[in-house]
């Protein structure tokens, strides 16, 4: 028990590198069993995608049968928003066989490994001890795993380890290897390319002596120099890109859609001062469950303990990094407020600080525990008794004989260890997975054996899973009414309340007219879509309850039903316990 506490455990201050492999391991270990819980709940059935993965990934099946998506809008979309480097990672697994569906549940293992290894690395350059490194690993991946980031694969999933690759590299003054993982962000999460911006314009210009000068470090002048100016290339080259579904929307029109209100698919403006600009999950400040892992609350202390770097040697010794976090928290709450004053051009200010608080917060907690431990350590050996004339210190000194100092040492820390590792298992839920799994199998089956051009049309929510599950287009669904470009969201918005309009019209006129005019193959309706509680909760309808849907209700009381029921027992081809579906062609020319 002593050697193993001598080599892994004790001398905080003077820990053997030797020791670096069994703290790594083990925090890859645990990245590995969130990943294996994950991957349980995504294979535990056939039809199951994670949530965010059904918007990022479905229109990627055309590329092993290019008659998918065609002439899509929503297909084309999506593809024009996905960023180039992610297109390019799934094209080329796309391309030896493994289809975009089955690697998006694959893919997270891997970004949860090198999230880890980064991470424990730059903490190691930070504060070489690799207790530290488990402590800012664990609780960072903790945080990862109780939000559907990293799991949705999709290319905020990305950011977490090329991000923390960028901060090593920059902590070890590595130029060209900063600047090809600045290059890697910028084209698989182009948002956080401005919070690397600032924060290497943080590095290049120091103050000292009343006045802003470049810093006098060569070496970090021409890391700062080139990550700058790789930053910027690719920051034009997204402003100047064209982009066939602006303009983006304004924060003024956005105030007067339900959209982005309580109850719509955005929300964005409600609540009061906390929710909007604290806890929101699009405006505010901090991400959902900061501090739910407890060994995080040490991390709060970073900004006392440096106040006092002589009772605290190894928060002194980290200085450099703990500059590098206080770079990135400032650089991040400056384009938090900044995307805010320009609302949507920088697109949503949470995705500016949530990604790297919980970053900086996980190293400050290591740092913190480490410093924390150690001065306990210090205190508990006598290193400092003499310093403190009381009587509560002194006898300590000498009431624990010098061989139960280790063993003592051990405990604490095994105890510390323990605690991080069994946490999450007094959360509900954990890990956050959010996959969907597939409630009507007979519906994405039927449509599957349909024809590659076939277009469906339905106002039910299972539309939002037809595309991941069916591979085919949908005129429109609830998943896909994403708001931020208005040139591509306007026709969302007029095909939805075309729809709505004709599937409730007390006339088949208006139906036909649509069906004939977009080419609809089939219209696929709740079972319960004609009843009142439907029309309450239907998604669309609550979301324009004051207008549109007041007017369908108000249809209700008149001695005429919408005339879609009338051939439903005719041009129905498929019906399931939730759903029917009717063929298109068939209320053309019904016969009665």
């Amino acid at each position: 028990m002593v050697r193993l506490s001598k080599k892994y455990l004790t001398d905080l201050g003077n820990q053997a590198t030797s020791s670096s492999p069994f703290w790594l391991v083990l925090s890859l270990s645990f990245s590995t069993l969130c990943s294996l819980l994950a991957l349980r709940e995504g294979f535990a059935q056939e039809f199951v995608v994670q949530d965010d993965v059904r918007q990022y990934l479905f229109w990627m099946y055309k590329w092993a049968n290019p008659d998918l998506f065609q002439n899509d809008w929503i297909a084309n979309y999506f593809q024009s928003v996905a960023p180039l480097g992610y297109r390019a990672f799934y094209h080329a697994f796309n391309h030896v066989g493994i289809s975009p569906l089955l690697l998006s549940k694959l893919i997270p293992t891997l970004l949860g490994w090198l999230t880890t290894f980064y991470c424990f690395q730059l903490c190691q350059i930070i504060i070489p001890i690799p207790l530290a490194g488990f402590i800012t690993s664990t609780l960072l991946n903790q945080q990862l795993w109780l939000d559907d980031g990293l799991v949705s694969a999709t290319p905020r999933a990305f950011l977490y380890p090329i991000f923390l690759a960028i901060l090593y590299f920059i902590q070890r003054q590595s130029i060209w290897q900063c600047g090809i993982a600045i290059a890697l962000l910028g084209i698989f999460y182009p948002q956080c390319i401005l919070v690397c911006f600032g924060v290497l314009s943080f590095r290049l210009i120091q103050f000292s002596h009343g006045s802003f000068r470049i810093v006098d470090n060569l070496r970090e002048r021409k890391l700062a120099l080139v990550g700058i100016s790789i930053a910027t290339i690719i920051i034009f080259y997204y402003v100047l890109s064209i982009d066939y579904f602006s303009p983006v929307i304004s924060a003024q029109d956005a105030k007067t859609l339900s959209e982005f209100g309580g109850a719509g698919n955005s929300a964005f403006f409600y609540g009061g001062f906390w929710n909007f600009w604290i806890w929101g999950q699009r405006s505010g400040l901090l991400p959902e469950d900061l501090l739910k892992p407890i060994f995080l609350i040490p991390g709060l202390c970073l900004p006392y303990l440096i106040l006092y770097p002589t009772r605290f040697p190894l928060v002194r010794q980290a200085k450099p990094g703990v500059t590098l976090i206080f770079q990135v928290l400032s650089a991040s709450l400056l384009l938090f407020f900044l995307a805010h004053c320009l609302l949507f051009k920088l697109h949503l200010p949470s995705r500016y600080t949530h990604h790297s608080l919980r970053i900086c917060l996980a190293l400050a907690a290591g740092i913190s525990s480490c410093s924390l431990l150690d001065q306990f350590f210090q205190w508990l050996t006598g290193s400092y008794a003499l310093k403190f004339n009381t009587a509560f210190l002194t006898p300590l000194e000498y009431g624990i004989e010098k061989r139960y100092r280790v063993e003592l040492k051990v405990m604490i820390i095994g105890i510390l260890t323990l605690g991080i590792l069994i946490n999450p298992l007094f959360w509900k839920g954990f890990p956050k997975a959010k996959y969907i799994t597939g409630r009507s199998p007979e519906l994405y089956q039927f449509f599957d054996r349909q024809p590659e051009n076939s277009l469906i049309a339905s106002i039910s929510r299972e539309a939002d899973n037809i595309p991941s599950f069916s591979k085919r287009s949908v005129w429109f669904a609830w998943e896909y009414a994403v708001p931020y470009h208005w040139g591509y969201y306007r026709q969302i918005q007029q095909r939805a309340i075309q729809l709505i309009q004709a599937q409730y019209s007390p006339e088949i006129k208006p139906l036909q007219d649509l069906v004939r005019t977009q080419k609809i193959n089939f219209i696929v309706l709740d079972t319960n879509a004609f009843q009142s509680d439907y029309i309450l909760k239907n998604s669309w309808l609550r979301q324009w309850y004051h207008s549109l849907g007041k007017e369908i209700l108000s249809m209700y009381e008149q001695p005429r039903s919408p005339a879609i029921m009338d051939w439903i027992e005719q041009c129905a081809v498929l019906r399931t316990e939730k759903q029917v579906v009717l063929e298109s062609s068939c209320l053309l020319n019904p016969v009665k």
